[in-house]
């Protein structure tokens, strides 16, 4: 469930595409794979060994109609007497 993701702050590691240096905020892709599965895949480095990568649209589309459901929850509360 999406309640069950945290955020992490985290560092590239040297062997990674992505530049090391700064601090990153996000959510590891085992964390998110449980939640939303179809945002996460394997994908083999060229020395064989096989990472998690996550699409943050994925994610994004997701949160933003988890939104979009509380917001519909909030206007029938708010048209309650």
């Amino acid at each position: 469930a999406l309640r069950d993701l945290q955020p992490i702050r985290f560092h590239w590691t040297a062997r990674s595409p992505e530049d090391p240096g700064p601090e990153r905020v996000g959510f590891g892709a085992q964390s998110v794979q449980q939640a939303v599965p179809v945002a996460v895949w394997p994908v083999v480095q060229p020395d064989g060994q096989t990472w998690l990568t996550l699409s943050d649209r994925v994610l994004l589309g997701v949160l933003v109609n988890a939104v979009k459901e509380l917001e519909n929850r909030l206007s029938v509360l708010e048209t309650q007497p």
